[in-house]
């Protein structure tokens, strides 16, 4: 589902929580699609006339571009579409951090795992081949000493990790002592 409605989103949530055995109130829905679209919809493409350069409301995830407003009939009838972030958005030490915890300490990872899989920066990050590939090459060309290399291997791309040196270069960036996803980014 690549567009969606207020409606479209609220009904999947109600779905997904019955079958969890929940059943919030319409009230809750309606409100945890608000909080999905002012998260990640820059507030001028949502009301033009009430954007504000002072309101410290925005989010800067807004800048990802991960959602456009792609028809406006009316607040109720407004049309989603999730999109591709533009190249050089997403700052490579989120991408490699995003790699090395979902690779789990392995040391190779296929790049359909990458582009596919649940929590990887494909998915999280709506990339398609030609970005995720253009992502990984930008990240390769920065050189973080051998950090990561992709090759063609068996007709799969293959990612290589360096895991050590990868740890150094996000504990440096985050000022951690050990790297941990979750202390980044939860």
């Amino acid at each position: 589902m690549n567009e969606f409605t207020r409606n479209d989103f609220v009904e999947g949530l109600s779905r997904f929580a019955t079958m969890e055995e929940e059943y919030p109130a319409d009230v809750s829905l309606e409100d945890n699609f608000n909080c999905s679209i002012n998260t990640y919809v820059e507030r001028k493409k949502l009301n033009p006339a009430k954007a504000q350069p002072e309101s410290n409301i925005a989010c800067p995830l807004d800048e990802l571009g991960l959602i456009e407003v792609t028809e406006q009939n009316g607040n109720r009838d407004r049309i989603f579409r999730k999109t591709t972030p533009k190249s050089g958005t997403i700052h490579p030490y989120i991408l490699l951090a995003v790699i090395v915890d979902q690779a789990k300490g392995r040391r190779e990872i296929k790049i359909d795992e990458l582009q596919h899989a649940a929590c990887n920066i494909g998915k999280v990050f709506n990339l398609d081949i030609v970005s995720l590939t253009a992502e990984l090459d930008h990240l390769a060309r920065l050189g973080y000493q051998g950090t990561i290399t992709y090759k063609l291997t068996n007709q799969q791309f293959i990612l290589n990790i360096v895991n050590k040196i990868a740890q150094l270069y996000l504990q440096s960036y985050f000022h951690l002592d050990t790297y941990s996803f979750e202390d980044i980014f939860c």
